[in-house]
């Protein structure tokens, strides 16, 4: 998914920072090198393209001096992936990937000021779960029928150790062949994976862990795209 990449990203950056070649755009190279073969070893699947393509024109964008723009590029990486494969539009993938990445940079910002309250990781997590529910809506209500109540929960409480699971993978390949550090990694994110599936597990047997909703026509989705323009209004003016 784009957090992963995004992890890659920051986790690439500070190994090559250790080894003095992190700066400027032969690091920034590097790390494309890096997500694409992430990618490639994923099984090029629409999340993590359109992540690469995004981080790939933020880049472009620095190597020609030029300003960036997250929604542009959120577009540009669709038209890319829907002119190489039209079929993908129909992909349920497809939608929630680009649908929830583009309601995270619409709203994240917003809501995380209007929740000040929450301590760090925790307000950020709780921002962007609540905006990609707000993005991806329409299309889990047409094609899985229920809503998941305790996302953010899950979310709070898996992410970081999703963060640390990436960190310690990557770091594994490149001291996987050192004797004991290389296994002792892979145990470590045994467990770690282990411990995330019990967690879902857990919360998904909470009761009332779902909702059933009703599928969005053409016209309430029209009237959803309204609310959510209001709703990005009223959080501005707030």
């Amino acid at each position: 998914s784009g957090m992963h990449i995004n992890i890659i990203v920051i986790i690439s950056m500070y190994i090559l920072l250790a080894l003095k070649v992190g700066k400027g755009k032969t690091g920034m190279i590097i790390q494309l090198v890096f997500v694409w073969f992430f990618v490639f070893m994923t099984g090029f699947g629409l999340s993590g393209i359109r992540a690469a393509i995004v981080i790939t024109l933020l880049y472009l964008s620095h190597f020609l001096s030029r300003d960036a723009d997250s929604l542009n590029s959120l577009g540009f990486a669709a038209l890319i992936i829907l002119v190489l494969n039209p079929a993908a539009y129909f992909s349920v993938g497809f939608r929630l990937s680009f649908l929830s990445t583009g309601a995270i940079l619409v709203f994240a910002k917003d809501i995380r000021r209007n929740i000040s309250v929450l301590p760090g990781a925790i307000g950020e997590s709780v921002a962007v779960t609540l905006s990609a529910q707000i993005g991806t809506l329409p299309v889990i209500s047409q094609s899985f029928g229920t809503v998941g109540v305790f996302t953010v929960l899950a979310n709070v409480i898996i992410c970081p150790v999703l963060i640390i699971l990436m960190a310690i993978i990557i770091i594994a390949l490149f001291i996987g062949s050192v004797p004991f550090i290389g296994a002792g990694a892979v145990w470590v994110a045994d467990i770690a994976v282990l411990g995330i599936i019990k967690t879902a597990e857990i919360i998904a047997k909470l009761p009332f862990s779902t909702i059933d909703v009703f599928s969005i026509s053409g016209s309430a989705a029209l009237v959803y795209v309204i609310f959510g323009a209001s709703l990005k209004m009223f959080l501005i003016k707030s």
